[in-house]
């Protein structure tokens, strides 16, 4: 089916941060630089079926808090069906699940991409640039609730692999009136592009920027001749809608649970 290249695509974004481990019915993602990052330290399951999935997630609970894990986090494969019945399991057991979305870019219509002129994205190349990606993404997160310290640790990890040239992704910075204002990842291999790390700091949401940027990186992908542009939403978050408006289609979905343990 055509979602499983856009899953093997999140795999290969996933492993930029982090190491992997291939077991029997999944992988095991970590990143021993920023072992608190959820998104780079997760199980990834690919084949099992519903009860398996249950018994794994049984087996992972246990194993996690004897090794002081500060949580567990399980993303299952879009072809993977979990029942009403599976879901409560797990919701028993303390996993917090929710539906990621799979949404493509069916049709492109620049005139559905508001442009700002007083909004200039780019693509961060210098190292005021990435100062400034950093210094967004540390505002960002702590707009979100996230620690400060966490927030910082994270934005340094990823300025290291932005600036790496080991890797295909790419960060992009708006300036809104020349003040940094907004960022975005855009991570492209074989021929498929990924939209991610989507954010514009609070003083700056509602002028137009986030459609500015998105105008931006799709017309970088366009112009590689990258036809095959996606991102993840979450099902029950308003951008979902505002993705739907500038012609992206849902192709598919996927469960994510998230159990904290240091409680």
């Amino acid at each position: 089916m055509m979602i499983n290249k856009y899953r093997e695509i999140e795999n290969e974004y996933i492993n930029i941060f982090s190491a992997h481990e291939n077991c029997s019915g999944y992988e095991r993602f970590y990143d021993d630089k920023l072992p608190g990052m959820y998104a780079f330290n997760c199980i990834f399951i690919k084949e099992f079926t519903g009860e398996e999935i249950c018994r794994l997630l049984a087996d992972k609970l246990k194993e996690y808090k004897d090794r002081k894990q500060e949580f567990l986090k399980v993303l299952v494969h879009p072809e993977v069906m979990l029942t009403d019945e599976q879901k409560s399991e797990a919701a028993g057991m303390g996993f917090e699940l929710k539906t990621n979305i799979y949404m493509r870019l069916s049709s492109y219509n620049d005139q559905k991409f508001e442009k700002r002129e007083v909004c200039r994205v780019k693509r961060a190349c210098t190292d005021e640039e990435f100062q400034h990606i950093s210094m967004l993404d540390i505002k960002s997160s702590t707009e979100a609730g996230i620690p400060e310290d966490f927030a910082i640790d994270k934005a340094a990890r990823k300025r290291d692999v932005y600036k790496s040239v080991d890797n295909n992704l790419e960060a992009y910075i708006a300036y809104f009136d020349g003040e940094p204002a907004g960022k975005c990842e855009l991570f492209i291999q074989d021929g498929y592009a990924k939209i991610e790390d989507f954010d514009v700091v609070k003083k700056h949401q509602r002028k137009g920027i986030g459609t500015t940027m998105l105008r931006s990186m799709i017309e970088d992908a366009i112009s590689r001749e990258v036809r095959n542009i996606y991102l993840i939403a979450d099902k029950d978050d308003t951008p979902r809608d505002m993705y739907s408006r500038l012609g992206f289609e849902t192709i598919g979905e996927e469960i994510e649970l998230f159990r904290a343990l240091n409680g």
